[in-house]
């Protein structure tokens, strides 16, 4: 974040890509993440992910870090320009949660609310072709 304008205590964005062509900058929290198997294992999941998430030590969520994270960017537009060579005004900032494995936040209607892309890496292909 700091390359791009951000104080280093907004933490790191994990990947930054773009479609020069399309103007589109996806914005992608990376996680690493065991399926889950129950209902309640299922439902500890949706609710770490919600947007308004706080973690016992009083953190904010990993989704509201990343949204965060990416409301930045979007008021750091002649940065992202500079290092993407996509002008300022043909930028489309896209947010995304990618995982290592199938979860059930792929399936949650209200992540479409606020992640642009919710995919497994194998399905991430599928979703960037359907977003365009």
């Amino acid at each position: 974040m700091s390359r791009l304008g951000g104080a280093a205590a907004d933490g790191d964005v994990d990947t930054l890509a773009w479609n020069a062509t399309t103007g589109d900058i996806f914005v992608i929290e990376c996680k690493r993440l065991l399926a889950d198997k129950t209902v309640g294992e299922i439902a500890e999941r949706l609710v770490e992910f919600g947007p308004n998430h706080v973690e016992r030590n009083g953190r904010r969520g990993p989704t509201r870090r990343h949204l965060d994270r990416v409301a930045i960017l979007r008021n750091r537009l002649p940065q992202l320009a500079a290092a993407t060579g996509i002008s300022e005004n043909e930028i489309r900032i896209r947010s995304c949660l990618v995982t290592s494995a199938l979860v059930p936040m792929q399936f949650q209607t209200a992540a479409a609310t606020y992640f642009d892309i919710v995919s497994d890496l194998d399905g991430l292909q599928d979703q960037i072709v359907e977003l365009a």
